[in-house]
C-alpha cells in the first residue's frame, strides 16, 4: 500500500507541474476568470453540512487504494449503497495514462449535453459510465464525487445521469474545469477548491468552472465561480489529504 501511495504522489506531482506550466504559458491577462452572477455566503449559511464534505473527501482519499480497477488500472472507482442513495467515487490521476487524459483538453461537442466538454475527461467518463451501468445497480438518487481527475469525471457522468432523470448531486475536490459552456448550476455541484490549488485553474480559457464553489479554509461559498490569484498557486495544496485535514478542523470545532 505504501508503494501505491508513493507512486500516486509521484505521478500527481508530475501532473501538477505540467499543469502549472500550461497555466503560466496560457494567455491569461486577468487574475479572475468569468465573474458570473449568483448567490454567495459564509460558513453561517453554507448550503451543505461540513460533515457531508468530510465524508465525501474521505471516500475520495480511500478510493486510491480501494477502488475497482478498469482497463488494467487505467481508471478506478467505487460504488457505495447508503440508505437508498448510490454513491460513486472516482480516483484522481494515478498513472501516466491518466496524465494523458488530463492533457487531452480539446473541446468535444457532447450531443447528449448539447455543449462542448474536455475530450480526455469525456472519453474517460464514457468508459467508466458503461462499466458502472453494466456491473452495478443504481438508485434514483445518485451522488458522484472525486478528487482532481476523479472530480472531472464525476461532473461529466453526473450531468449525463441528470439528463437521464436521476436525482443527482456532485461533490468535487480540487477538480479541473470540464467545459467551455456557461452551464450555470444545471446540477447541484459542490465544488470544493483551495485558493492556491493550481488544478482548478485548468484548463485555461475558454474553459470555465461551474457549481457552488466552497473554500475549505473559510467555508465561504459562491455561485459566481471566481478564480483567485493564480500567481500564488502552490502544488502542495492539491493533495486530497490536505483537503481532508482542513475540512476536519472545521468538523472538530462543531
Amino acid at each position: 500500500m505504501e508503494k501505491i501511495r508513493t507512486k500516486y504522489k509521484y505521478l500527481s506531482c508530475i501532473f501538477v507541474l505540467v499543469s502549472v506550466l500550461l497555466l503560466l504559458t496560457s494567455c491569461i491577462s486577468s487574475n479572475k476568470l468569468f465573474d458570473m452572477d449568483g448567490d454567495s455566503g459564509t460558513k453561517e449559511n453554507l448550503p451543505v453540512h461540513v460533515e457531508v464534505l468530510v465524508e465525501m473527501a474521505e471516500y475520495c482519499e480511500n478510493v486510491y487504494d480501494e477502488g475497482e480497477e478498469l482497463g488494467d488500472n487505467e481508471f478506478s472507482y467505487k460504488v457505495v449503497q447508503d440508505r437508498g442513495v448510490t454513491i460513486i467515487i472516482f480516483r484522481g490521476t494515478n498513472n501516466g495514462r491518466n496524465v494523458l487524459t488530463d492533457l487531452d483538453a480539446r473541446p468535444f461537442h457532447d450531443k447528449k449535453l448539447g455543449f462542448s466538454v474536455h475530450r480526455g475527461f469525456r472519453d474517460a467518463a464514457e468508459k467508466l459510465r458503461d462499466d458502472i451501468i453494466e456491473n452495478h445497480a443504481i438508485e434514483e438518487s445518485v451522488i458522484f464525487t472525486g478528487h482532481s481527475l476523479g472530480g472531472a469525471i464525476a461532473q461529466v457522468i453526473g450531468l449525463w445521469f441528470e439528463d437521464d432523470a436521476y436525482d443527482v448531486q456532485i461533490y468535487t475536490f480540487g477538480s479541473p474545469s470540464i467545459t467551455t459552456a456557461p452551464i450555470g448550476n444545471a446540477v447541484l455541484h459542490f465544488r470544493v477548491a483551495l485558493r492556491n490549488d493550481p488544478v482548478p485553474f485548468l484548463p485555461p480559457i475558454p474553459y470555465r468552472q461551474w457549481g457552488i464553489a466552497i473554500d475549505p479554509e473559510t467555508l465561504s461559498w459562491s455561485e459566481k465561480n471566481e478564480i483567485g490569484d493564480f500567481t500564488k498557486i502552490d502544488a502542495r495544496d492539491h493533495s486530497i489529504k490536505e483537503y481532508l485535514n482542513i475540512l476536519n478542523k472545521h468538523n472538530l470545532k462543531e
